[in-house]
């Protein structure tokens, strides 16, 4: 835009010489009488075009591509926190993946004690415990799992928001009241 409004403006044009005498004669051989060796001498020229009609047009494109770009950048912003609040919401939940994974390996492990006790006191057989067991290495499988993809998570949202993130999210309770007012509604 600046380069579009400078058409507008005049042309400017300055210049300057200098001259160092050595001879000290005046003219063509006469005596040196007060005479300065040093000669200066200097230009200015303005130029300035009264009407282009091409000049109109360009400003106002150069205008219209700025605001372009400002209307750009504010669509960057907002998709840029469109992602975050998705990555936000994708790492709670894996996050609530986990801590169920944490509760079934939990539970498992109780399955697990319960059926061998059961098993020595000749209650069940082999065949419920070899499944109790697996259970419980499934159940440990798939917290290993769920904790791998919820510390990519909140790694790949520390990403976006250029900040390392320690610990669990928190989860946002305006989200809930939201979801009752909505519900309500």
């Amino acid at each position: 835009v600046d380069r579009a409004r400078a058409f507008f403006f005049p042309d400017v044009t300055l210049s300057g010489s200098y001259v160092r005498r050595q001879d000290g004669l005046v003219g063509g051989g006469g005596t040196a009488a007060s005479f300065n060796p040093n000669g200066f001498s200097a230009t200015a020229s303005i130029a300035l075009t009264l009407f282009d009609a091409r000049a109109f047009p360009l400003y106002r494109q150069a205008k219209l591509e700025r605001k372009g770009a400002a209307l750009n950048a504010e669509e960057e912003k907002r998709l840029l926190m469109f992602e975050t609040a998705d990555a936000f919401l994708q790492t709670l939940s894996l996050e609530q993946v986990a801590a169920a994974a944490d509760r079934r390996l939990v539970f498992a492990r109780r399955t697990f004690e319960d059926t061998r006790t059961r098993f020595e006191a000749k209650l069940v057989g082999l065949n419920d415990l070899t499944r109790a067991e697996l259970e419980l290495a499934t159940a440990d499988r798939e917290l290993i799992r769920a904790k791998g993809e919820a510390d990519l998570a909140r790694l790949q949202l520390g990403f976006l928001i250029d900040t390392n993130i320690e610990g669990p999210l928190v989860d946002p309770v305006a989200l809930h009241i939201h979801e009752r007012v909505s519900t309500q509604a």
